[in-house]
């Protein structure tokens, strides 16, 4: 890794990409940070851990039944919230790991097949209209996407050094895609891998491979570990729940004939440049080249091993029942733009001059269908703006009371407000109230008394004692990051053994 670094100084092109990457993900950043429920709820868990001196022993709770993900997300967390300054440090923290995901994918493809690939695999992936996405979201699901790119660096950088350590990193790597979320679980697939990377020709050291891999995943799997030791493994047995019943409370109608001609067509465009409508004809140009080229020119073993993988994944969504969500899906985001780089690397092998004028194909078409992205507006400029109106028109701590129903973004503004030290018991008491994503189509649900300012869909409330007869209507509550804390550490509402 060392060596590649130091080659770095005399490749402008990889260069020109990390900076392409830099460029995409903090363009319009502001109007584009998801703020919603869980994201100021995971951002509040890990300031509160900081101010507890504690690290939580589990993750955020799944949405799909009552169990909970690991805490490698937390620390990641708590980690960017200690060493980046600002209100915005946990974002722009998953934001640098999908920066980081870009040189990833260069080593990968490095390693794997050279140089071409590098950098068609790296400009791809900085290019990825999903990736730019999800580079602006702090949520666990997101973290999926870094830690696939992760574990294949570690897997094709052991196949090319055949150093211990890149064991260790491949099999952590899988723990922290397990951490985030379950979607990732065909990874575990990788701590088999020495066997096909491995140069040695004796099983033995093959074996001893194996292990250094399971060690990695062990250490990764620690927290998990010590909370199974703390509460009869209730972890484990929540898991079997969800497995043997939970997952029966959902039905998705599916059927092979829909996945393989709308479903993952749909999932290369939308991956590759926002756009479904164009995702046939990636995925037939990938199944053309990869069929036509594998045995022409010799398919490497991190590609192989990416195949499989896929394959498990494709199996294995067949048989989610659950909603398809893009944030349930994040796990493809390596494998499509992983083939798609591979597909076009097989037709342009060996031919500089057409290497380079694929390539600025590639960045000029990415661009154009990346501009779409920076026009969706979240509702992270709303919150900034009563942030901004607290710290510059009412210049003291408040206490911020939340209205029933309007906790959209009530969490991410209070972490602002923290983070500002704008948050007292005894401070400014404010209401905030939630008009709903309306704008104007329907009349509002927010009072119109006794407000101090607005913006359009969020309204915040003088709300002392003498005005509190004109809510009456509406129930009010406070947040407590200690309960929300509290409530991921020993979570015995959502795990009853």
């Amino acid at each position: 890794m060392n060596k590649v670094i130091k080659g770095m100084k005399d490749n402008y092109f990889i260069i020109f990409i990390l900076l392409l990457a830099v460029i995409l993900r903090f363009a319009g950043y502001l109007d584009r940070l998801n703020v919603s429920v869980d994201q100021g709820r995971d951002a509040l868990i890990g300031l509160e851990s900081i101010h507890l001196l504690r690290a939580p022993l589990l993750g955020p709770p799944s949405s799909s039944w009552g169990f909970n993900f690991g805490p490698l997300y937390y620390y990641i967390i708590i980690f960017f919230t200690a060493v980046i300054p600002g209100i915005f440090s946990p974002w722009i923290g998953f934001t640098l790991l999908s920066i980081l995901s870009v040189f990833l994918a260069y080593l990968i493809g490095i390693n794997s097949r050279g140089k071409t690939f590098g950098l068609v695999l790296s400009l791809i992936t900085a290019i990825s209209f999903a990736e730019i996405v999800n580079s602006a979201n702090l949520l666990n699901t997101s973290l999926v996407s870094f830690a696939v790119f992760l574990s294949f660096y570690g897997a094709s950088a052991y196949f090319k050094f055949q150093h211990n350590k890149y064991l260790v990193l491949l099999g952590f790597g899988i723990a922290l895609a397990l951490h985030a979320h379950l979607q990732a679980l065909p990874l575990a697939l990788l701590l088999l891998s020495p066997l096909l990377l491995s140069h040695a020709h004796k099983i033995l050291p093959k074996i001893h491979a194996i292990l250094l891999s399971i060690v990695g995943f062990g250490l990764g799997m620690l927290p998990l570990i010590i909370f199974e030791f703390q509460h009869s493994l209730a972890w484990s047995k929540s898991l079997l729940d969800y497995a043997t019943f939970g997952q029966y409370r959902f039905y998705t109608p599916v059927r092979w004939l829909t996945d393989l001609t709308v479903f993952w067509p749909s999932r290369f465009g939308e991956i590759l440049w926002g756009s479904s409508a164009l995702g046939l004809y990636f995925s037939l140009f990938v199944f053309v080249s990869l069929a036509f080229y594998t045995f022409r020119k010799k398919l490497d073993k991190i590609s192989l091993l990416a195949i499989l993988v896929f394959i498990l994944e494709i199996l294995s969504i067949r048989n989610y029942r659950g909603p398809r969500s893009p944030e349930y899906l994040i796990f493809t985001h390596f494998f499509i733009i992983y083939l798609f780089a591979l597909a076009v690397t097989f037709v342009v092998e060996g031919r500089r001059v057409l290497t380079v004028l694929v390539c600025l194909l590639l960045l000029l078409a990415g661009l154009s269908f990346d501009r779409s992205i920076y026009i969706q507006k979240s509702q992270s400029a709303e919150t900034l703006t009563l942030f901004n109106f607290v710290k510059e028109q009412i210049r003291q701590p408040v206490s911020l009371y939340i209205f029933s129903g309007s906790y959209e973004n009530a969490f991410s503004l209070y972490y602002f407000l923290s983070r500002s030290h704008l948050i007292s018991e005894s401070g400014y008491p404010l209401a905030l109230c939630d008009n709903g994503d309306k704008y104007g189509q329907v009349p509002d649900r927010c009072p119109f008394s006794y407000r101090l300012f607005s913006t359009g869909r969020f309204v915040l409330f003088d709300f002392h004692p003498e005005n509190l007869h004109n809510f009456s209507q509406f129930e009010a509550g406070v947040i407590d990051p200690f309960k929300l804390y509290r409530r991921t550490y020993n979570n015995y509402e959502l795990i009853k053994y």
